[in-house]
């Protein structure tokens, strides 16, 4: 349904922009993905999210390779905007995105009680620090000016309607857990704060969001930098909202092999709600929108083209997500890249990627810098596409 809406809206964007012609209008659809851990193996993922056995040696070996901060997480970010030039100092552009974020932290001796069992930590007292969940997922529609201070600067603002369809988090990093001797029983001292987004409507939420930036060209080189997500959102009355400072004894149980537990985050939601009587906690929420800041530099010399992105999310656990993209052209509207990345929630991966024109005032960009994931070169978690589709009625068809 969402992605069905995002696709109206792109056409609907296009439509406009193609009756408008004669202004000049300029399209730029662009999506950013990534799914990383700096800290969780691909093979134990792999085997973990599509519910495959996983034995005992791959356990200890993802164990073995932890941290004991140890963050995975999960970004799309989606966004169109249209922007219609005038000969004045003004003028107008429209913008819609969509977000998805997940992002979870752990210690590693959590993760050692959920996937090995508490005989493992018998008798010892184990301080759950970091126990981290964010996700998000929600569409924002703005609309603004864009100002021409000069022939080499503009700046740019927008405000808009935001709708939250799903939204949960939880902090219990002040927990701890302790394991008798006996190994049958499990103390739990569950310390922090939970929130979920719930009811049975599509909407969990509207609020509002703005977004500024600037953006212009000098020495040679074209940059752009932005915030985004300025704004708040009001959950619905069935959101669940709750602090514990509790003190649990699981007695009579053991703590076993969970590798066949599900990924599906809201039916585990559900599971862990009901486990610590949490859903009789509800009342409309106000929540912020994790802020987003994203910056671009581009600069040519001789045939080679440079450019670099930049994203960050104000999550926990979330280091600046940067992309180096260096590119040559093989054939006239054809160019290949080599890009490479840093940052979000792993580490430096790079591979392939390519741009060429689609039709005319069509161009495409796609970079896939995930190879060494995928040849296992490098064993940690590391999946990630980004891509663009810029329509232009300019002097320069295409951006090749």
């Amino acid at each position: 349904m969402k992605s069905a809406l995002l696709l109206f809206f792109s056409f609907w964007i296009m439509s406009v922009s193609f009756a408008q012609n004669d202004k000049h209008p300029e399209i730029r659809i662009s999506s950013d993905n990534a799914l990383g851990s700096k800290t969780l193996l691909t093979e134990f993922f792999g085997k973990f999210y599509f519910g495959k056995y996983i034995d005992s040696t791959t356990k200890w070996d993802e164990l073995n390779f932890l941290d004991t901060d140890n963050h995975l997480g999960f970004f799309s970010n989606n966004r169109i905007e249209v922007r219609l030039p005038s000969k004045k100092k003004y003028s107008f552009y429209i913008a819609g995105s969509h977000q998805s974020l997940f992002a979870i932290g752990f210690s590693k001796e959590l993760f050692q009680l959920v996937f090995t069992g508490n005989n493992s930590l018998v008798g010892q007292q184990v301080i759950a620090d970091p126990a981290t969940m964010d996700k998000y997922n929600f569409s924002t529609l703005s609309g603004g000016i864009v100002y021409k201070i000069n022939d080499d600067m503009k700046i740019h603002a927008a405000v808009g309607p935001v709708a939250m369809y799903s939204c949960a988090g939880f902090d219990f990093s002040g927990s701890d857990f302790f394991t008798s001797q006996a190994a049958d029983s499990l103390a739990l001292n569950l310390n922090g704060d939970y929130m979920r987004a719930g009811g049975p409507t599509f909407v969990k939420g509207v609020g509002f969001s703005s977004e500024l930036g600037i953006e212009g060209s000098n020495g040679g080189f074209e940059w752009s930098v932005s915030a985004a997500n300025i704004g708040r959102v009001w959950l619905n009355k069935n959101t669940i909202n709750s602090h514990r400072d509790t003190l649990m004894y699981f007695t009579g149980v053991e703590v076993s092999d969970l590798s066949n537990f599900s990924a599906v985050v809201d039916q585990e939601l559900e599971n862990f709600e009901q486990g610590f009587s949490l859903k009789g906690d509800t009342a409309n929420s106000a929540i912020s929108l994790p802020l987003l800041i994203t910056g671009e530099c581009s600069k040519e010399t001789g045939k080679l083209r440079t450019d670099l992105n930049v994203l960050y999310y104000n999550l926990p656990g979330f280091f600046p997500y940067m992309q180096l993209r260096p590119s040559w052209p093989i054939s006239t509207g054809f160019r290949i890249s080599l890009p490479m990345k840093y940052g979000g929630y792993s580490s430096f991966n790079a591979g392939l990627g390519l741009e060429f024109v689609l039709a005319d005032h069509f161009s495409v960009q796609l970079d896939f810098p995930s190879m060494l994931s995928v040849l296992n070169i490098s064993r940690n978690l590391s999946y990630n596409v980004t891509g663009k589709i810029i329509y232009k009625f300019t002097n320069h068809a295409s951006l090749l």
